[in-house]
């Protein structure tokens, strides 16, 4: 909990442990880096307009940490895709033991991202519990997000941006 300011919070906070978030907040959140930083109100149906909240970072920022996310996905090649920027990150969590205190052996791996990096058109967040064999996002949920990304520019007829990303 940030809130409380504690230090050992903040550096917990600092490599990922200690945070809890719904997809939905961390969905919303990478929107909003893709949105150039704007966070929009989330919505899951096709006919809702769209709604501004506000400004939450600026477009400078927005754009550098577009650029990270990109270089990540180009050098985890299992959610890169050809003649496109693709923005994401992996995520691996380990579960809490709510009875014996501490974590599990079990992660929680996640691949969340945007494509085109350059004018994102969607996002997509993918949550595996529990995977057995492979404990790394890298393995198990980056391929899946490549498969339903590739699926996404091809079924909207979504340019290839291959010239990459801008400020």
């Amino acid at each position: 909990n940030l809130k409380n300011g504690r230090d050992i919070n903040f550096a917990t906070a600092s490599f990922g442990h200690g945070i809890s978030i719904t997809p939905i907040e961390l969905i919303n959140a990478v929107s909003a880096i893709a949105n150039k930083g704007i966070l929009m109100r989330p919505y899951i149906l096709a006919d809702k307009i769209p709604e501004t909240i506000q400004q939450i970072i600026t477009r400078g920022t927005a754009g550098t940490v577009t650029k990270m996310i990109v270089s990540a996905v180009k050098k985890n090649v299992a959610a890169d895709i050809s003649n496109y920027s693709v923005a994401g990150k992996t995520g691996t969590a380990y579960i809490p033991d709510f009875i014996n205190g501490g974590y599990t052996d079990d992660v929680i791996n996640t691949f969340v991202g945007f494509a085109p990096a350059s004018d994102a058109k969607f996002t997509i967040l993918i949550k595996l519990d529990k995977p057995a064999g492979a404990p790394f996002a890298g393995l198990t949920v980056a391929p899946a997000f490549r498969s339903l990304a590739q699926f996404i520019l091809n079924y909207y007829n979504i340019a290839p941006d291959e010239l990459g990303i801008s400020d």
